[in-house]
C-alpha cells in the first residue's frame, strides 16, 4: 500500500513538474494533524477499493462454483433420467416380447395372458398404445377357420374341437380388448337417461389409435359406442351378430367386400368421414335405423339377404343407393328396404332412391317417403328401439 501511494505521488510530480522550492516553513499542530487527516482518509479509500475488489472477486467466484455445482446436478439429474428412461424402455421391450412371445404360444391361456399383459403395457405406457393396437389386430388378421353353430353349440370330444374353442375365447378376448379401450364411457351409460356424455378424460379411453382389421375373422363382435378415428375393415368376415350400434367414424371407414353372416346393427351410428361399402354381401338384417352419414353415401354393388332398415337416418350430403347410369352396379334388396322416416337435409345433394321410394321437400330439407307396393317392408322382426345417435336422448322403451 505505501508502495502504492509512493508510485502515485512520484507519477503526479513527474506529469506536472516541481515547483520552485521555497523555504520551507515548519508546520503548525491544525496543518500536521490536516495532513494526517489526508493521508488516512487516502489509505482508507485504497483499503476500500481492494476490500471491494477482494469481494468483488469472492462473489464472482462463489458465482463461477455454483454455477458449475448447478451444471453437475443437471448433468447428474440427465443422467439419472436418462438411466430411469432406459430401464423403463429395457422393461417395457421385455415385457413387450414377453407377450408377443406369448401369444404365439401352442396353449390358449398362455395366449389370453399375452393379450392381458399387452392390454397392461398399453395402458401404463400411452405411447405404446398404437403398437399394442396393431399387434392385437395383427392377431386377429392371422388365418382362422371359425367352428360352425352347431359345433359351438354341442362340441364334440375330440382335442381339436378343443383347441378350436379355445382359440374363439381367445379371439372375443382380442375383440373386447379393442372394443374397450375405443369407448368413452362404460357401455351402455348412453342408453340411461341423464347418465353423462363421451369424455376424453375416461380412463380405459386410448384416443387416436387406428384399426387394421382387413381380411380379420371377427366372432359376435360388439363394438356398440366406439369411437372409431379411423378404421379398415375391408374383406373382414363378421361370424354372427355384428354390432356397431352407436358408434362414432370420425374419418374414413371402409367395409369393402366384407361379409356379414348375421345380423349388421349399424343404428345410431355416426358416420363423419366417407363410408365405403363398396361389394358387402349381409347375410341377416342391416339395421342403419337412426343413423347420421356427414359425407357422400354410395352403395355399389351390395347384397342384402336380409331387411335392410334405414328408418329416421338423416343424409348430410348426397344419398346415392341406386346410380341409373350404372344399373350393373345396383345393390341388391332380396327383402326389402325401408327407408320411412329418413330425411336429406341439404336441397342442393343428389339423391338416387331404390325404385318405390322419393323424395317431398319441406322447410327443413327433403323427406323420404315411400309409394307404396311391395318395395316398402317396414323394419320387420324388430326386436328393440333404435340406439340413440351421440348427444340424442334414449328411446324410453331402453328404460324397460
Amino acid at each position: 500500500m505505501i508502495l502504492l501511494l509512493a508510485s502515485s505521488w512520484l507519477f503526479i510530480t513527474w506529469y506536472l513538474g516541481s515547483p520552485p522550492r521555497a523555504d520551507p516553513k515548519a508546520l503548525d499542530v491544525a496543518a500536521q494533524l490536516d495532513l494526517l487527516k489526508l493521508v488516512f482518509a487516502m489509505v482508507a479509500g485504497v483499503g476500500a477499493l481492494v476490500a471491494l475488489v477482494t469481494a468483488y472477486r469472492r462473489q464472482r467466484l462463489d458465482e463461477i462454483a455454483s454455477e458449475r455445482a448447478e451444471r453437475v446436478q443437471a448433468h447428474s439429474k440427465e443422467v439419472a433420467d436418462a438411466n430411469i428412461h432406459d430401464a423403463t424402455e429395457r422393461r417395457v421391450t421385455e415385457l413387450y416380447s414377453h407377450a408377443v412371445e406369448q401369444l404365439g404360444h401352442e396353449k390358449a391361456m398362455v395366449r389370453l395372458g399375452g393379450l392381458y399383459a399387452l392390454e397392461r403395457l398399453a395402458q401404463q405406457n400411452p405411447e405404446h398404445r398404437q403398437v399394442v393396437t396393431e399387434v392385437i389386430c395383427a392377431y386377429l388378421r392371422m388365418p382362422y377357420a371359425p367352428l360352425s353353430e352347431d359345433a359351438v353349440a354341442c362340441p364334440g370330444a375330440s382335442a381339436l374341437d378343443s383347441d378350436a374353442l379355445q382359440e374363439r375365447q381367445v379371439r372375443r378376448a382380442a375383440q373386447e380388448i379393442l372394443a374397450k379401450h375405443l369407448r368413452k364411457a362404460p357401455p351402455g351409460s348412453r342408453l340411461q337417461e341423464g347418465a353423462p356424455g363421451p369424455s376424453e378424460g375416461w380412463p380405459a379411453y386410448w384416443p387416436g389409435v387406428t384399426l387394421n382389421l382387413r381380411t380379420a375373422v371377427l366372432l359376435e363382435v360388439d363394438f356398440s359406442e366406439c369411437h372409431f378415428t379411423e378404421c379398415e375393415f375391408s374383406g373382414a368376415r363378421f361370424v354372427g351378430q355384428a354390432r356397431f350400434s352407436g358408434a362414432v367414424f370420425r374419418r374414413t371407414a371402409s367395409f369393402t367386400h366384407v361379409e356379414f353372416e348375421g345380423g349388421a346393427a349399424f343404428d345410431g351410428v355416426e358416420f363423419f368421414g366417407h363410408l365405403f361399402s363398396r361389394d358387402a354381401k349381409y347375410g341377416g338384417v342391416a339395421d342403419f335405423r337412426g343413423s347420421g352419414f356427414h359425407r357422400q353415401f354410395q352403395l355399389v354393388c351390395e347384397e342384402f339377404t336380409g331387411q335392410v332398415w334405414f328408418t329416421d337416418s338423416v343424409f348430410h350430403a348426397d344419398a346415392r343407393f341406386v346410380n341409373p347410369a350404372h344399373p350393373r352396379s345396383h345393390p341388391r334388396f332380396h327383402a326389402g328396404i325401408d327407408l320411412s322416416g329418413a330425411r336429406v337435409l341439404n336441397t342442393s345433394e343428389v339423391v338416387m332412391l331404390p325404385p318405390g321410394w322419393v323424395t317431398e321437400e319441406d322447410g327443413a330439407g327433403r323427406a323420404i317417403v315411400s309409394e307404396g307396393g311391395d318395395q316398402f317392408r317396414g323394419a320387420g322382426g324388430n326386436y328393440r328401439p333404435p340406439y340413440p345417435r351421440q348427444g340424442q336422448r334414449p328411446d324410453p322403451r331402453w328404460a324397460g
